[in-house]
């Protein structure tokens, strides 16, 4: 009697812990972190498809952008490295019920394989204003964060003329 006790005190610890830790696990703050980091990781390893993934049906930016021109255009600007590294520098992360910001200043290294790719990496890492992402959970469960827009001052309304796959397009010299 006394061992059926103790295995049944044992076992309602161990629930508790269990669902304490997946809570935890699950948090929205860790998810939105995680999912940021699945961003990073994305961009440096220029997969298109990865970028979709993290990424909401309903993205939009202040560019026209949709989320399969967006991720053309992250993609873009790893297309001109043979090595491509994001440091997302201190990022802040601000939530607001089913929202949150992700400020951060990204700098991107590497080994170019073009000028166009210096370009990039010069570009990129002057400027003077941080990466603003936009994160909104889209469902019910935890992993239904998707980012919805992303913002930096430091490009104009225009992007400098740039459509997405500009950059590919020049790589095979087909010209803007």
């Amino acid at each position: 009697m006394a061992s059926a006790r103790l295995i049944l005190i044992g076992a309602v610890a161990l629930i508790v812990v269990l669902l304490i830790v997946a809570f935890s696990y699950w948090s929205d703050e860790r998810v939105v972190k995680r999912r940021h980091e699945a961003l990073v990781v994305a961009l440096e390893k220029r997969s298109q498809k990865r970028l979709l993934r993290v990424m909401s049906e309903n993205y939009g930016d202040r560019w026209g952008f949709s989320n399969e021109d967006a991720a053309l255009a992250m993609k873009d600007a790893g297309s001109h490295f043979l090595v491509f590294v994001v440091n997302a520098d201190d990022p802040v992360f601000d939530f607001q019920d089913d929202r949150a910001t992700v400020t951060v200043y990204l700098r991107v290294g590497g080994k170019a394989l073009s000028g166009i790719g210096r370009e990039v990496m010069s570009r990129a890492n002057k400027m003077k204003t941080p990466w603003i992402f936009t994160w909104e959970k889209e469902g019910f469960g935890p992993g239904s964060w998707r980012l919805v827009s992303m913002e930096n001052e430091s490009i104009p309304d225009d992007a400098y003329g740039y459509k997405p796959g500009d950059l590919q397009r020049a790589l095979r010299g087909e010209g803007f």
